[in-house]
This record gives structure tokens, sequence and C-alpha cells, in this order.
């Protein structure tokens, strides 16, 4: 999946209606590498595990505390970090799509949070979603 991620990336996009389509595949493929990868967007679907790869002693220092979150938010978060490159270029007009892509996405999970604000698992499954949305539009912007 990260092969076809830089694939799609590295292709030359010659006009505006490509650009489009390989941005919205490299938007969609990031989505699923994160499903794919074995991630939720829960707080319990955090893999907690990747903070201690090749950390013997965490409560040794501060530096292995800040060690530890930096490996769970690439964990996490890196089919999103590796998207970034690939979709933003020299010109003022790259990446406008992912940022819409993004925000709509954030949109619509903060309009569906609004409408089932009195649901039973509203802080189980919607929320989370939400706070996953928001800090996948920040990393992207």
């Amino acid at each position: 999946q990260v092969r076809c991620l830089w694939t799609i990336a590295g292709s030359e996009a010659a006009g505006p209606g490509q650009r489009l389509v390989r941005e919205v595949m490299l938007c969609l493929l990031a989505t699923q590498l994160f499903y794919s990868s074995g991630h939720r967007p829960t707080f319990e679907g955090v893999q907690y595990g990747a903070a201690f790869q090749g950390i013997d002693d965490v409560s040794a220092n501060a530096m292995a505390h800040l060690l530890a979150g930096c490996l769970t938010v690439l964990n996490t978060y890196g089919a999103y970090i590796l998207m970034i490159p690939a979709c933003f270029g020299t010109s003022p007009k790259d990446g406008a799509v992912v940022h819409f892509f993004f925000s709509m996405t954030l949109a619509l999970t903060v309009v569906f949070v609004g409408l089932t604000r009195r649901h039973l698992m509203v802080w189980a499954i919607f929320a989370p979603k939400m706070v996953y949305d928001v800090m996948i539009a920040a990393m992207v912007d």
C-alpha cells in the first residue's frame, strides 16, 4: 500500500483533472492504510505498544517519555504523514484538494456528532472520531 502511495504520488499530473484524481486517491489511500494497519478512530484503538519499541525503561527520563509519545503519534498518523510530502509541491494550488477533502470530512463529522449528541454511543464512537478528524485536519494544514 505504501508502494502504491508513492507510485501515485510520483506520477506527474498533466492537467488539473489528473491532479484532482491523484490527490483524492492519495487521501483515500491514506485513510485505507490507517484502517488496514489495525487502527480504529477510538481511544481504545490507539496502539500504545508502539511507544515502547526500542525503549528499555520509559520511566528513566523525560526524553524517554517524549520519544514514547512521538512513536505513538507516528504509529497512529503514519499514513497521513507519508501522504503530506506527496501532495504538497511548489505551486500554491498543490494540496488544495487534500485540505478540502479532510476539511469536509471534519465538517461532516461535526455535523453528525451534533445530530447524535443525545445518542448512547456519542462518547464511545462519535466524539473520538471527531478528535481523530481534528488531528488529521491539523496535520495536513
